[in-house]
């Protein structure tokens, strides 16, 4: 089983209004509430009115988290290919570059794996990690140190799914 962890909002974010405050739970239960009155004659909202996540643009926030993920996860890096394997006991990351700058990155991400950002598919937390330098690229081996195989396996498939 994963392991729990509690977050403890700063000081500046338990002003009045902020998410999790009682002024912004008394606002969020009297906002719902009056959600069910609207005006007479207001149509319903359909499914049609709202626009699907996958059309709208990258905002400037993704866009620099999309850069950040890339500074710190070989995967990601613009100009490089990965496959990923199962191999025994172990999931293997083959990550090849199409470009020379890509190259260079790669090499200094993987002499450094274990910075690699929370949401890259190189899982740095229970794992014990191989990296072996490739002529175009790296291949690193994830073994779990505590969990199971499967387990390991399906995280690095959903990280690399989710990636922009």
């Amino acid at each position: 089983m994963g392991r729990m962890y509690t977050t403890t909002l700063p000081r500046e974010d338990r002003r009045p209004g902020a998410p999790g405050s009682r002024m912004g739970i008394a606002w969020l239960i009297a906002v719902t509430a009056a959600c069910g009155n609207a005006p007479a004659g207001t149509p319903p909202l359909s499914a049609a009115a709202i626009r699907p996540l996958h059309d709208q643009r990258p905002t400037a926030r993704a866009v620099a988290l999309a850069a950040e993920i890339a500074s710190d996860c070989a995967v990601a890096i613009p100009g490089a290919e990965t496959t990923i394997d199962e191999v025994r006991d172990a999931v293997a990351l083959t990550i090849t570059a199409t470009t020379a700058e890509a190259l260079a990155e790669l090499r200094r991400q993987t002499a450094d794996v274990q910075r690699s950002s929370a949401t890259c598919p190189i899982v740095t937390y229970g794992t014990r990690i191989a990296v072996t330098p490739l002529p175009a690229g790296a291949r690193v081996t994830l073994s779990p140190v505590d969990g199971s195989l499967d387990d390991l396996r399906s995280e690095v498939r959903r990280r690399y799914a989710a990636l922009p």
